[in-house]
């Protein structure tokens, strides 16, 4: 039985073999942009290894002539399609969205079970009418009906998270990621528990998480920031709050006026530590023009 893309990239690794990197990024940038143009998981696993095979062929002229000394044994040759390999698994988009498209229509959902769906839908009368306590026996009753219905137990942990009863609510989270690891809701609402319980570390993890299955959405990348900023990893918040900031921006998203409130008390931490220079230069990086701008 083959294993699912995503499975893949937490086996390969990434390993420094000694070639010039700029060989194995023209290699992965060509075969993901002809992998862009394929549909469903199977043919995007079967499709890696010869579009990776015609992406080296099309582009060997364009190597130097170390690079090309680099792979003229068959050692050599493996070890660099290996490298491009890895790389592929872990920096391809189009790989990763085929594996969760798929994930997606298998558990994002309805039950097929016709009672477990009933008991969700019950149970989402009373949590739209904020009657948690009893919105959560319907969602029991439908999970132990299917056991893999991912939307009862991520609005079973939407309940213990509105009681407050976060372990409660990790719980069933981390039992709706064993099933659908990308899944979105509890990506990011298992990050937004641990950092109500200030386990800022694996929050952080979570919203990077995120950030890398669903490189679109800004609210892995915010979420992030806030995190990194509280714990003073100011430059790389910086990165992903003006990444986050400029897909608000474009997604014309109220979200905007968090990100700006954001910016503004990160401009204020970093005045009292001396430290203003790497807001703008940040700033300046992303394209982004600050009106509060310091006076020099």
């Amino acid at each position: 039985m083959k294993k699912t893309l995503l499975s893949l990239l937490a086996i390969f690794s990434i390993v420094a073999l000694g070639y010039s990197q700029s060989m194995s990024d023209k290699i992965v940038a060509r075969t993901c942009s002809y992998l862009k143009t394929i549909e469903g998981e199977a043919a995007m696993q079967d499709s890696i290894q010869p579009i990776l095979t015609k992406s080296f062929a099309e582009l060997f002229s364009e190597f130097s002539a170390t690079e090309k000394d680099s792979i003229r044994t068959a050692e050599g040759m493996r070890s660099m399609l290996k490298e491009s390999h890895d790389k592929l698994l872990t920096d391809c988009y189009a790989i990763r969205k085929a594996s969760i498209d798929e994930h997606k229509a298998q558990y994002y959902g309805l039950s097929n079970n016709e009672k477990a769906t009933q008991f969700y839908e019950k149970g989402n009368k009373h949590l739209t009418a904020h009657e948690y306590d009893k919105a959560m026996p319907f969602y029991e009753r439908a999970i132990a009906f299917d056991p893999e219905f991912v939307y009862a137990i991520d609005h079973l942990a939407i309940c213990y998270r509105r009681l407050e009863n976060y372990e409660e609510a990790i719980k069933h989270y981390k039992q709706s990621l064993a099933f659908f690891p990308e899944g979105d809701t509890a990506l990011l609402n298992i990050a937004v528990v641990y950092g109500l319980l200030e386990d800022y570390k694996e929050a952080a993890n979570h919203y990077a998480l995120l950030k890398y299955y669903y490189p679109d959405n800004p609210e892995g990348y915010f979420g992030l920031a806030r995190m990194l900023t509280i714990t003073k990893d100011y430059e790389p918040a910086l990165d992903n709050l003006f990444s986050a900031h400029i897909m608000y921006y474009e997604l014309e998203s109220d979200y905007i006026e968090d990100s700006t409130k954001l910016i503004q008390a990160l401009a204020g931490i970093l005045n009292q530590e001396g430290k203003l220079d790497l807001l703008y230069d940040k700033a300046k990086e992303y394209g982004i023009n600050l009106t509060d701008k310091k006076e020099d």
